[in-house]
């Protein structure tokens, strides 16, 4: 939503309103978190078990607890050499903001998601008897696959790489006796 809003062009009014937005965004989409985290625990876990409330727990904290830490280090950092710095109200608004809308959002989401999302409809049956795997040719074994797999990137890095050292020494041919 926030980048739709960037390319709209309306989020550079004044400063700082691509942050506000973005706060704002993430308060109003955690009840989605919510709901796609206790629609998941119910698919994928025992129904009645008690480990639903810890992942609600980690959805509502694991993003603000590690973006909280981040602001209050750096915000120690710049306190430290005399730079600018967030003002204690700003900090405190964002974890009021986040303890009185976002984790009651989350909560609410959660709720609605185990008891109101729909029943899973795996596309297959699983049996008890496990079935034979076929063994894999040489070219998808592990350590080829590993090999391969960093081929493109490199590949694309090196020609990129070769583009610019090219344009900086302006083609210039190595000395050759």
């Amino acid at each position: 939503m926030l980048i739709f809003l960037s390319i709209a062009g309306s989020l550079y009014v004044e400063r700082g309103a691509v942050v506000t937005t973005f706060i704002i965004c993430y308060g109003i989409t955690s009840a989605w978190a919510g709901y796609t985290s206790g629609s998941f625990y119910k698919h994928h876990f025992y129904k009645d078990s008690p480990g639903w409330k810890t992942a609600m727990g980690l959805t509502a904290s694991i993003i603000p607890v590690v973006a909280l830490g981040i602001l209050l280090s750096l915000n120690g950092i710049s306190i430290a050499y005399g730079t600018h710095s967030i003002p204690t109200t700003a900090a405190l608004s964002l974890i009021f903001l986040w303890l009185l809308v976002a984790v009651p959002l989350t909560i609410a989401g959660t709720l609605i998601g185990r008891h109101r999302s729909p029943n899973a409809s795996w596309p297959c049956r699983v049996h008890a008897i496990p079935g034979l795997v076929p063994e894999h040719p040489w070219y998808r074994q592990r350590w080829m696959i590993a090999l391969v797999s960093g081929l493109l990137p490199f590949g694309s890095i090196f020609i990129e790489m070769w583009f610019i050292f090219t344009s900086f020494w302006n083609y210039v041919r190595p000395f050759t006796c």
